[in-house]
C-alpha cells in the first residue's frame, strides 16, 4: 500500500475529499518525523513504536580504491511491533497449527521430546 492508496482509503472511510484526506495524512507523517528528529519515541498502542537510533562514526574503506573513508554519524529509525499486532498477523498460523495434521497423521503439539536414557544411546 502506498501513500495515495492510504489517502484514498482514509477519504472513503471518513467521507472526506481526497484533498482533505491528503492534508491529514501528510500532516500525520510530518508530526511523526518531527518527533523522531527531536529524538523522541513515537508509540501507537496496539501497533508498535518507532524510535531514533544514532550510529557512531567510523573509518571505512572504499571497496573500489581501497582508500580509507570517514563515515559520519548516521541516524536510523527502529520499529518494534506491538504484541497485539504480532498476534493479529500470526492469528491464522496459530489456528492452522492447532488443526492441520502433520505428515504422520497427528496434529501439531508443542510437547518436548522424552528424555533418552544412556542405554538407548549405546
Amino acid at each position: 500500500m502506498n501513500r495515495a492508496q492510504i489517502i484514498t482509503k482514509f477519504a472513503e472511510r471518513n467521507n472526506l475529499s481526497n484533498a482533505a484526506s491528503g492534508r491529514f495524512v501528510v500532516a500525520f507523517f510530518e508530526e511523526i518525523l518531527n518527533a523522531l528528529q527531536k529524538g523522541e519515541h513515537v508509540e501507537f498502542r496496539g501497533f508498535g513504536s518507532f524510535h531514533p537510533k544514532s550510529y557512531k562514526p567510523y573509518t571505512g574503506r572504499n571497496p573500489k580504491t581501497g582508500e580509507s573513508v570517514q563515515v559520519p554519524v548516521r541516524r536510523r529509525v527502529r520499529y518494534r511491533m506491538s504484541e497485539q499486532l504480532f498476534a493479529q498477523l500470526n492469528e491464522h498460523i496459530m489456528l492452522l497449527s492447532k488443526t492441520e495434521p502433520q505428515s504422520d497423521g497427528g496434529f501439531f503439539d508443542f510437547e518436548e521430546p522424552e528424555d533418552s536414557t544412556e542405554d538407548e544411546l549405546q
